[in-house]
C-alpha cells in the first residue's frame, strides 16, 4: 500500500516535507521538486501532486520527467486558471468550483499567494 499527504510524512509515499515533494520507499527518500516550483496554486492541488507523482513513480517514470512536467503544468481550464491582469489585479476563473468545499479551496490558495 502507498499513501499520499500534504501534512504528515511517513514510509511507502508521497508527501510534502518542508516546501518539498518527496518520496520515501523503504525508508528512502527521493526529492522530486519543490513546491514553490509547482504552478498550481493551493494546498488542495499539493496532495493531487502527490498522487499524480507516487502513480507516476510506480508507473517507472524518471524524477526528471516528473518534475518536468510538474514545472509547466499550470491546470485544468476552468479550475483556478488565470486569465490576466489590469491594473494590477490578477483575474483567475474558477467556474467549475459548484461546491462550497471547491470555492472554499480556490479562496484559500488565492488568499496564500496573496500573502507573498
Amino acid at each position: 500500500m502507498f499513501y499520499i499527504s500534504r501534512e504528515r510524512e511517513t514510509d511507502n509515499a508521497c508527501f510534502v516535507l518542508d516546501g518539498r515533494i518527496i518520496v520515501r520507499r523503504n525508508g528512502e527518500d527521493n526529492e522530486i521538486i519543490k513546491t514553490s516550483e509547482v504552478r498550481l496554486l493551493g494546498k488542495h492541488n499539493l496532495e493531487n501532486v502527490c498522487a499524480a507523482v507516487m502513480a507516476a513513480r510506480l508507473a517507472g517514470v524518471s524524477t526528471e520527467a516528473i518534475r518536468e512536467v510538474l514545472k509547466s503544468f499550470t491546470g485544468l481550464e476552468h479550475r483556478l486558471e488565470f486569465v490576466g491582469e489590469a491594473a494590477g489585479v490578477r483575474y483567475y476563473n474558477d467556474s467549475l468550483a459548484t461546491i462550497p468545499e471547491a470555492a472554499i479551496e480556490a479562496i484559500e490558495a488565492l488568499e496564500i499567494r496573496w500573502r507573498h
